[in-house]
């Protein structure tokens, strides 16, 4: 029997990349994709296509293996020397309910004879290599691909670096506000929230800031730590969560965000939260 793996596939274009939408298995992910530096790139400044892997790994594994909820975005892996064979695949569909739908549906051959490196993901590939070997059921657990050929050459990995900074230049994380208004394993932020919007005190309008901005556009700026002298307002969101971390310091370790346990801390914006304590030596309480 041949010793291939085949991928079903969407065969996309954008600009001027050809690219796949691949659905796979972690276990194959683990099994088939490698990082830029065991296929000789990341060495010298010549070869850097990416950045270096750092310790954020941990955080993901750990979020796989303790959070039910634990979900991750698509990898984007680059194919060394183009893309794997792609074989389209025709749905049989007498009534044409599928027409449009099926339009470059097929799969992608894995076989060995390409090698394929992450190019965006490499922190969430490692952690799935780790996790999986922690506990195998997740090997079964599905994940979006996007491939795309890379050419180890200089035009190649001019091209490469231009789409890896591309995608991770406008990537903007989270605010540490934002963090507190949707965060849904950290149990202080769950808890600031249904004080805003249960307590008879604090939920009454102007009382607490939540929001600096509320456009009609779908603009919204939540409220900053802090409060000018103008404001009617006793405090803002970020500084009621910090008071509620501060007194709950002895509280069940079930409360807090299980990432941030996994690496004993996580800092956000100069305030680092720990399990006992949360400190901002910069920021001037009003």
């Amino acid at each position: 029997m041949s010793n291939k793996t085949l991928i079903p596939a969407f065969k996309a274009e954008v600009g001027d990349w050809e690219y796949f939408l691949c659905l796979m298995k972690y276990a194959e992910v683990a099994r088939s994709i490698q990082f830029a530096y065991e296929l000789g790139g990341n060495q010298d400044l010549s070869t850097m296509i990416q950045r270096g892997i750092t310790d954020r790994t941990a955080e993901i594994r750990e979020y796989l293996l303790n959070n039910q909820h634990h979900f991750l975005g698509s990898l984007v892996v680059a194919a060394v020397g183009g893309h794997p064979e792609y074989i389209a695949v025709e749905m049989v569909d007498a009534e044409g309910l599928l027409s449009g739908v099926d339009r470059e549906f097929g799969v992608l051959t894995f076989d060995g004879s390409h090698q394929f490196f992450a190019l965006d993901g490499q922190h969430r590939l490692r952690a799935i290599k780790d996790a999986i070997i922690k506990d195998p059921a997740l090997a079964s657990e599905d994940i979006g691909v996007i491939v795309v050929p890379h050419f180890d050459d200089a035009d190649g990995r001019q091209r490469t670096r231009r789409l890896f900074t591309n995608i991770n230049r406008n990537a903007k994380p989270t605010s540490v506000q934002e963090n507190i208004a949707l965060d849904e394993d950290d149990g202080f932020a769950i808890e600031t929230r249904r004080l805003l919007e249960d307590h008879p005190w604090l939920s009454k309008p102007g009382i607490v800031t939540v929001f600096r901005k509320v456009g009609d556009s779908g603009e919204l700026q939540l409220a900053t730590r802090n409060v000018s002298t103008t404001s009617p307002a006793w405090t803002t969101i970020g500084v009621l969560y910090d008071v509620l971390v501060q007194i709950g310091h002895d509280l069940d370790i079930s409360m807090y965000d299980k990432t941030r346990r996994a690496t004993g801390g996580c800092n956000y914006n100069g305030v680092t939260t720990h399990p006992a304590r949360v400190t901002n030596p910069g920021r001037k309480e009003r």
